[in-house]
C-alpha cells in the first residue's frame, strides 16, 4: 500500500480547489438567471450563499499554494456542508439529493487531501452533514419552496460532480489507502442497483468464505501436527540424551554383569520378590534410591510430563526408577522387546494408552541405553502423559463447538478436543484419507453433514524417525453451516443496505472499510515500529483469515528476527567479552618479565575467563624436537611439570600445531585419528592447540582441553590466537629481558674488574687482581694469566 505524501497531498488540494470553482461557478451562471426570474429570497440567499463559496474556493487555492492545505481544504469544506444544511431549508425534496451527494463528495475530497486522522474527522462530519440534509428535508418548516427546474439543475450538477470526482478517484486510485479505497468502491456500488449485485456478492463471498474456511483448516492442521511433532521429538531427543548419561550406562552394565548366568531366571525371581515386598524392603529401596534413580528423579523434575521413568538392564530387570514400579520385570512386556530388539535397540513409541502403573493416559516411551561400544545395555522407558500435548492443541485449536480436531493413528483415533481423552476406532475411510493427504482441504458428507477437512501428516522438521514412522495424522473438520455463517451475515447486510440506501448504507460501508483496512494498518503500524528497530512490536489480528494468517506469519518473522538479532547480540557481546580477556591478559603478562611466572598467569586466567577444561603451555626445544610442557591448570598441570610430559614435534594435535605453525581445532576428539590420548586429563572430549610463534619462529603452543564435544569452535580460535600472539611478543620479551639483564651484570663485572685492576699500583698486583676476580666471576677452581709479547689488536676476548 503507498501512503500520499505530503506533495501529493498538496497537488491533489490543488486540482480540488480548481474543480470546486469551475463547478460553482458553472452553477452560479444558470442560478442567477433563475434568481433573477422569480425574485424570490429563497433564491437570492442561494445565490449569496454561492457567491460565497466561489469567495472561500479562491481563499481555499491561496492557502494551498502557500502550503495550508488542511486549512484551507477544512475552510472548503465548512462551507459547502453550510451551504448544504441550508439548501433543505428553502427548496423542497432537494435534501435527499444533497445529503448523498454531500457524503460522497466530503468523503472524496477528504481522502484525497488530509492525513488518515483528519481525514476520518472530516468523513464523520461529512457523514454527519448528510444525514442531516436528509433529515431536514422531511421538516415541513413553511419556507420551503418547490423549485422542478433547481431540482433537476442539482441534478445534473451532481452527475457532473460525480464524473470530475469519478475521473479523480481513477486517477489517484492507486495512491489511497487501502481503507479509502474500499469506502470509494463501497459508495458508487450504494449508488447502483443493490439487489443486483446482492446475488453476486453473496455467491463471491460464499467462494472466499469456502477458500478461507479450506487454507484455515489446512494451516491449522499442520500446526498442530507441527506441534504434535516437534513435543513428541523434543521427548524422545530428550530421553536419548537421558540414555548417554554415564550413571544410567554403568548401573545397567553393572547389573547385568551381576546376573550374566540365569539372568531372566533371577529376574523373574526379583519380580515375585518385588511384587510382595514394602516400599522399606532393601531391593525396593535400592531401585528407588540408587545414584541412577536420584538422576531419572532430577530428569522428571524438570521434565513433568514423563510421569514414570525407570530403566532395565539387558535382561528386562529393573535397575533403577523414579517411582516404584508395579513388576520388576519387564522383559516380558511388548514395548521393552520392541525397544531392545534382540540387542539391535529402537526407540518404541506406543499409542495413548493407560498406565496403571503411573495411573496415567499417555504414550509409552521407550529408548535403548547404549555403551560406549555400541552394546545395548538396557532399556530407558518413560510414561509420557498427554496433558502436556493436549494442552498445546487445544491452545492453538480456536474453533466453534461443531469442529473437530483427531489425532489419526492407524485404525485408531483420539478426539483432541474432549476434555477427557478418549481413544476409539476411527470412522475415517481410506479413500477419504487418500483425498486428504493429497495437501488440499476437502469439503464432502461425514458423518450425516458436509464438513470441511483438512488432515496433516506428523512429521518433525529434524526427521526424528521414530516419531516420523509412526504414520500419524492430524485430521480437522468443521461443518459447512458453521464455515459459512458469515456468508448468511452479509446477505443479511446487503439487503439492509438495499433498504436504508445511502445513510444506512454508508456507515456499514465506513464499518466495513475499519473492519478490513484496521488489521492492514495494524500490521503497516507494527511493520514501521519494528523497521524503526522496536523488536518486541507485534501485530495483535484476532482473526483466521488471510490477515490473520499474514499477521501471525509477520510475528513469527519478527520473532526470528528479533531472536537472530539477540543472538548476535550475544555473539557480539561474548566476541567483546573474549577480546577484553584477552586483553587483559596481555596488559597483565606484558608486566611480567619472568618466563615461568608468565606463562602460569597465562594458563590461569585464560582457563578462569573461558572455564576451560584445562589449558596448557608447550615451549619447543629446537635441539631435542620436542614441546615441554611449561605450565598447565590444575593437579594435571602440576602432575605433567613432575613428570616431564613432553610431545615430540609433529605428533598429535600439539606436535602438529608446531610443526606447521597453523592453529588445530579438534572439536571431537574421539574423530580424530591423530589426537594423542592424556591419562591425566581422561575427560578431554575437544583440543584446539594454537601455536605462539613470531613471524620467524615458532616458541611453542597454546593447548585448551574442553569434555563436551563440538564445545570448541573457530571463535575460541580467534580469541586464543591473539593470547598466544601476546605470549608470543612477551616471551620474547622476557628471553630478551633475561639476555640484556646477563649482558648488563657481566659489564658490570668486567667494570669492576678493570677498575681493580687500575687500582692495582704494580704489574704483579694487576695480575693477582685479574687472577683473582676471574675465578670469582667463571667460578674455576683455578686461574692462570699468561702474558705475551704482543697483544691482538683484531679482535677483544671476554
Amino acid at each position: 500500500m503507498e501512503t500520499p505524501t505530503r506533495l501529493d497531498r498538496l497537488q491533489s488540494a490543488m486540482r480540488v480547489s480548481r474543480i470546486v470553482l469551475v463547478l460553482v461557478l458553472l452553477a452560479l451562471v444558470p442560478l442567477l438567471v433563475f434568481t433573477s426570474a422569480a425574485r424570490v429570497w429563497q433564491l437570492y440567499t442561494l445565490s449569496g450563499l454561492m457567491a460565497g463559496l466561489v469567495i472561500v474556493t479562491a481563499v481555499t487555492m491561496y492557502l494551498v499554494q502557500h502550503d495550508h492545505q488542511t486549512r484551507g481544504i477544512a475552510l472548503l469544506l465548512v462551507a459547502m456542508m453550510v451551504i448544504v444544511l441550508t439548501m433543505p431549508l428553502l427548496f423542497d425534496g432537494i435534501g435527499v439529493l444533497m445529503g448523498l451527494l454531500t457524503i460522497f463528495v466530503v468523503w472524496q475530497i477528504a481522502n484525497a487531501t488530509l492525513t488518515s486522522v483528519r481525514a476520518g474527522q472530516a468523513m464523520v462530519v461529512g457523514l454527519l452533514a448528510g444525514i442531516m440534509a436528509v433529515l431536514l428535508d422531511l421538516l415541513d418548516l413553511g419556507t420551503q419552496m418547490v423549485l422542478p427546474n433547481l431540482t433537476a439543475l442539482f441534478g445534473v450538477l451532481s452527475f457532473v460532480i460525480i464524473l470530475a470526482f469519478g475521473f479523480l478517484i481513477l486517477r489517484n486510485y492507486r495512491d489511497y489507502s487501502v481503507r479509502t479505497k474500499l469506502l470509494s468502491v463501497a459508495l458508487f456500488i450504494i449508488l447502483l442497483i443493490v439487489s443486483t449485485t446482492t446475488v453476486l456478492t453473496g455467491e463471491a463471498i460464499r467462494r472466499t468464505l469456502t477458500e478461507e474456511v479450506g487454507g484455515t483448516l489446512q494451516v491449522l492442521a499442520r500446526s498442530q501436527a507441527f506441534a504434535v511433532s516437534e513435543l513428541l521429538g523434543r521427548q524422545v531427543t530428550a530421553l536419548e540424551a537421558l540414555t548417554f548419561s554415564d550413571v544410567l550406562q554403568e548401573t545397567a552394565v553393572i547389573q547385568a554383569q551381576q546376573r550374566l548366568e540365569g539372568a531372566i531366571a533371577f529376574s523373574s525371581a526379583l519380580d515375585a520378590q518385588w511384587q510382595q515386598a514394602g516400599d522399606d524392603d532393601p531391593l525396593v529401596q535400592d531401585r528407588l534410591n540408587n545414584p541412577a534413580a536420584v538422576t531419572l528423579r532430577q530428569f522428571q523434575e524438570r521434565f513433568e510430563a514423563n510421569r514414570e521413568l525407570f530403566i532395565t538392564d539387558q535382561y528386562g530387570g529393573l535397575v533403577a526408577a523414579s517411582n516404584r514400579t508395579t513388576d520388576y520385570y519387564q522383559g516380558d512386556e511388548a514395548w521393552w522387546q520392541s525397544a531392545y530388539d534382540n540387542g539391535r535397540g529402537r526407540i518404541y513409541i506406543s499409542e495413548p494408552t493407560f498406565d496403571s502403573s503411573s495411573d496415567t493416559f499417555g504414550l509409552i516411551m521407550a529408548v535403548p541405553i547404549y555403551a560406549p561400544d555400541g552394546e545395548v545395555v538396557g532399556v530407558l522407558r518413560s510414561t509420557y502423559a498427554l496433558t502436556e500435548l493436549l494442552g498445546l492443541l487445544n491452545e492453538g485449536l480456536d474453533l466453534t463447538d461443531s469442529a473437530r480436531a483427531t489425532l489419526l493413528m492407524g485404525e485408531q483415533e483420539l478426539d483432541l478436543t474432549q476434555s477427557v481423552p478418549l481413544v476409539q476406532p476411527t470412522d475415517v475411510d481410506s479413500d477419504l484419507v487418500t483425498l486428504l493427504n493429497q495437501g488440499e482441504a476437502v469439503q464432502a458428507v461425514y458423518r450425516g453433514a458436509v464438513q470441511f477437512m483438512s488432515m496433516a501428516s506428523v512429521t518433525t522438521l529434524s526427521h526424528v524417525a521414530a516419531v516420523d514412522e509412526l504414520g500419524w495424522q492430524v485430521f480437522l473438520y468443521q461443518t459447512e453451516a458453521t464455515a459459512l455463517r458469515p456468508l448468511g451475515v452479509q446477505q443479511r447486510l446487503s439487503t439492509l443496505l438495499g433498504v436504508l440506501l445511502a445513510v444506512v448504507g454508508g456507515l456499514i460501508a465506513a464499518y466495513a472499510g475499519n473492519v478490513l483496512s484496521q488489521p492492514i494498518a495494524v500490521l503497516t503500524e507494527t511493520a514501521v515500529r519494528v523497521r524503526n528497530g522496536d523488536f518486541e512490536a507485534r501485530a495483535k489480528v484476532n482473526s483466521s483469515d488471510e490477515t490473520g494468517i499474514l499477521a501471525e506469519t509477520f510475528n513469527a518473522m519478527t520473532m526470528q528476527l528479533q531472536a537472530t538479532l539477540q543472538n548476535l547480540d550475544f555473539r557480539v557481546r561474548e566476541r567483546t567479552r573474549a577480546l577484553e580477556v584477552a586483553a587483559q591478559i596481555g596488559r597483565r603478562i606484558s608486566t611480567i618479565l619472568d618466563e615461568g611466572e608468565m606463562i602460569t598467569a597465562v594458563v590461569e586466567q585464560t582457563q578462569k575467563a573461558f572455564n576451560y577444561y584445562h589449558v596448557h603451555i608447550y615451549l619447543l626445544d629446537k635441539n631435542k624436537n620436542q614441546l615441554l610442557m611449561a605450565s598447565g591448570t590444575g593437579q594435571p598441570g602440576i602432575s605433567m611439570r613432575r613428570y616431564g610430559h613432553h610431545i615430540n614435534l609433529g605428533e598429535g594435535l600439539v606436535g602438529r600445531a608446531a610443526a606447521t605453525n597453523i592453529t588445530i581445532l579438534a572439536s571431537d576428539v574421539t574423530r580424530e585419528p591423530r589426537w594423542l590420548p592424556n591419562k591425566w586429563l581422561p575427560e578431554t572430549r575437544a583440543e584446539l592447540a594454537v601455536p605462539i610463534a613470531t613471524e620467524k619462529e615458532v616458541l611453542g603452543v597454546l593447548d585448551v582441553q574442553r569434555t563436551t564435544i563440538g564445545s570448541l569452535t573457530e571463535a575460541d580460535a580467534n580469541v586464543l590466537q591473539l593470547i598466544a600472539n601476546q605470549v608470543a611478543i612477551a616471551l620474547q620479551n622476557a628471553r630478551q629481558y633475561v639476555l640484556t639483564q646477563q649482558r648488563a651484570e657481566r659489564q658490570v663485572l668486567i667494570n669492576q674488574i678493570g677498575q681493580q685492576i687500575q687500582n692495582a699500583t704494580s704489574i704483579d698486583e694487576a695480575l693477582q687482581v685479574a687472577v683473582r676476580e676471574l675465578g670469582r666471576a667463571l667460578g674455576t677452581d683455578y686461574t692462570q694469566v699468561h702474558l705475551t709479547e704482543e697483544l691482538p689488536t683484531n679482535r677483544l676476548h671476554d
